[in-house]
This record gives C-alpha cells, structure tokens and sequence, in this order.
C-alpha cells in the first residue's frame, strides 16, 4: 500500500507542478505591454568617406512615440519638405550612394512621410504628404537609374 500512495502523491505533485507552468506562461502571454521600446539609436554608422558624420535626432524618435490624439500638429511637420531639390537631396544621401543605401534611405523616408501616417485620406496634410510620396518615389527611382548606369 505505501508504494500506492507515494504514487498518487508523484501525480499529484506533477499536476500542481504542470498547472503553476501553465499559469506563469498564460500571465507572461496577456500581462500589459510597456508603450516604450527596447530600441536603442546608435547612429547610422560611420559617415561615408568624405561626408561628415550625420546629425542624430532624437526629437523624431520622441516624437514617433507620442500618441496622435496628444500631438496638436499630427506626427510631423510638412512645410519644411521643398520638392524642388535635386533627387538626392530628397532623400538625404551621397549623389554616388550605392543602390542598398538608395533603398534604406527611401524606406526610411516613406515610413516619415507616406500619407497614412501623415493624417487621413482626403485632408490637406494628406494631399501634401502624397506629393512629397510621389517625390520620394521618383527620387529614388532616378538615384537607382543612375547607379545601374555606372554599372553598381
């Protein structure tokens, strides 16, 4: 009998053990997220050679993580963006950049300034945000059509 019972007890321990597992995984899936990242700007590396090192900017950092209804003006500011700059002014690169850095630069760029994130469809900022999209895009597509030319 005594081999029965310590049996019974084995089970009994490994269900309670199995059930505190299964409580700790459900409580670390559904506990509350913290709204701060992890993330961590250490720069965009070392400047190209005879650029200067790039600025870093951590207002737009700030700025990306405050919610849209606090923010007065929406996420950004359009009225500094001129189109009528040369393609790689656009997209704030070396005129000789290679075609990943033409990529990063406008994935980065669209991801400031795509219309969506600017405001909703149909309002002036978003009609304004679509041009600066469609200058993007063609500055890229410039960028891309010269270093495919120089044989990059």
């Amino acid at each position: 009998m005594p081999a029965r019972n310590s049996l019974g007890e084995s089970l009994f321990l490994i269900q309670i053990g199995v059930g505190l597992a299964l409580a700790v995984a459900l409580f670390l899936m559904f506990r509350p997220k913290s709204r701060d990242s992890n993330f961590k700007d250490h720069g965009s590396g070392p400047a190209p050679r005879g650029e200067k090192p790039r600025a870093r900017t951590p207002d737009l950092l700030a700025e990306s993580r405050m919610p849209r209804e606090k923010t007065k003006q929406g996420p950004l500011q359009l009225e500094g963006f001129r189109l009528d700059r040369a393609a790689h002014e656009i997209l704030g690169i070396s005129p000789l950049a290679p075609p990943r850095e033409i990529q990063s630069a406008y994935r980065e760029a669209m991801k400031r300034y795509h219309p969506d994130r600017v405001s909703a469809p149909g309002t002036p900022q978003w009609h304004e945000a679509q041009a600066i999209a469609q200058a993007i895009s063609k500055a890229r597509d410039e960028l891309l059509e010269k270093a495919k030319r120089r044989g990059e």
